[in-house]
């Protein structure tokens, strides 16, 4: 076990402190952008229109459908390969 003085225990407290602070401030952005991208796949209403009132609210969320109808689809299928394996007899003919 280290003997580290309170001195060098502040310091590094201190560098910890900055260190979670400068991850928060970086990911700040990041996590705002993926916020906006959740609420945009999980909602499903429209930008109401001033003009019609009486018109719906309702939207067909492409995104959402594709994520949850189209993407399991793809994925459960074999995979295809890009590149075949030639044995050398068969460069032969």
């Amino acid at each position: 076990m280290l003997k580290l003085t309170i001195e060098q225990q502040a310091r590094v407290i201190d560098h910890i402190r900055e260190t979670f602070t400068n991850y928060e401030d970086s990911m700040a952005s990041y996590r705002e952008r993926m916020e906006r991208i959740y609420k945009g796949v999980s909602s499903f209403l429209g930008v109401r229109n001033e003009r019609r009132p009486r018109e719906t609210t309702f939207k067909v969320n492409k995104a959402h459908e594709i994520e949850n109808k189209v993407l399991p689809r793809i994925i459960s299928r074999d995979p295809k390969w890009l590149v075949s394996y030639k044995a050398s007899d068969m460069l032969e003919e």
